[in-house]
């Protein structure tokens, strides 16, 4: 799973935003919230209801420790290692516990309890579940981004959709792929509806299809359970996936292996409506509307909020505010003048030219013009 942005200042001012709606889905399916942070999802555990994200990049389904130890749920001696872009993180299996979600109940599950208080920080809401590989394994689970819902289906009762697209996904490495067309070549990526990135390609096919040769290149972080680490970022004029063309697309290049060519994630999943059926390793996806910008960062800052305002932890190479003249550990103590502690910035859209004033807590003000860096 795939770091999902909380608090950045991005692409713009500072966008004052409530917390997520519900969206209402159709009758057929479960409602789920706004996929700016993943596919949010109620679950049942025990009987106690908690908020999940559906994580097909999770190999198995996962509890915070934290609410494991609220409900009750003891642990196992078996241990468990999550390895992702941000590093391991270890913990251990839970004793049989019952898990429902979108009408169905699955008995006697065992989940990875490991501490989920990384994902609730970044996403800026409660991450107490997984819903991870063995629900993509045991049914057709039908996420329609359109009516914000998602469906789980007997495979043997599903009927895809007479527009959609077949796909047949590839195992490798114990993963399940799909071909996505780049301008340099072919690669392999896994779908993870639990990473929020369009695209991410690992180092080594980034290389095979020359992906960082030419063009602007400028860093983000990355990150899951375990931590954050700074990836190389940089777009491409099109590429291809499930049939459909898309065009000036990001890429995310971490430092360390995933395991596959890349990953699908939801930014780009989000532009069709995908039913996926790992068992008989197969997809279904149905283009939701026409083609539509991928979230583009304009101004290159990462920060959390703190008392004295919004503390710096990361400033892209080249960005906007790399070209100001601000760094990291940099305090933000007003941003176009509102107080920076009492926002929560995230990803806006606005023009390159735009303008945004920094009051730093050194007494200091610096300036930054909105404009494409990668």
């Amino acid at each position: 799973m795939s770091l999902t942005r909380r608090d950045w200042l991005a692409a713009g001012a500072a966008a004052m935003t409530a917390p997520a709606a519900w969206a209402q889905g159709s009758n057929a399916g479960t409602r789920f919230s706004s996929t700016r942070f993943g596919i949010v999802v109620r679950a049942t555990i025990n009987g106690f209801s908690a908020q999940a994200l559906l994580d097909s990049g999770a190999t198995a389904h996962t509890i915070d420790t934290g609410l494991a130890q609220r409900i009750g749920l003891a642990a196992t001696s078996r241990p468990v290692t999550s390895l992702g872009v941000g590093g391991l993180a270890r913990g251990f299996f839970s004793k049989p516990a019952e898990l429902a979600f979108a009408g169905r109940q699955f008995p006697y599950t065992s989940l990875a309890m490991l501490d989920l208080s990384r994902l609730t920080e970044r996403n800026g809401q409660p991450v107490e579940l997984l819903l991870g590989r063995p629900l993509f394994d045991a049914l057709v689970v039908d996420i329609n981004f359109a009516a914000g819902s998602v469906s789980l289906h007997d495979r043997s009762a599903y009927a895809p959709p007479r527009e959609a697209t077949k796909i047949d996904l590839s195992p490798l490495n114990g993963l399940l792929t799909v071909p996505v067309t780049l301008p340099g070549g072919v690669i392999y990526a896994s779908i993870d509806t639990g990473s929020m990135a369009p695209l991410v390609v690992s180092s080594r096919a980034a290389r095979r299809i020359d992906l960082l040769g030419d063009g602007r290149i400028s860093t983000t972080l990355m990150g899951g359970l375990s931590g954050v680490s700074e990836a190389r970022i940089t777009s491409v004029p099109n590429l291809t996936f499930g049939g459909t063309e898309f065009h000036d697309a990001p890429i995310r290049v971490p430092p360390r292996p995933i395991g596959t060519d890349g990953i699908v994630g939801i930014e780009l999943l989000s532009r069709f409506n995908v039913a996926l059926d790992f068992r008989t390793q197969k997809m279904w996806a149905t283009p939701n509307g026409p083609e539509r910008p991928f979230n583009r960062d304009l101004l290159g800052l990462l920060g959390e909020p703190g008392p004295e305002g919004l503390r710096i932890t990361h400033v892209a190479a080249g960005s906007p505010v790399d070209v100001a003249g601000l760094k990291a550990g940099d305090v933000i103590t007003r941003i176009n003048g509102q107080p920076a502690r009492s926002v929560t910035v995230r990803i806006v859209r606005a023009q390159p030219g735009f303008r945004v004033t920094f009051d730093l807590a050194d007494g200091s003000r610096k300036q930054a013009v909105l404009a494409r860096y990668y």
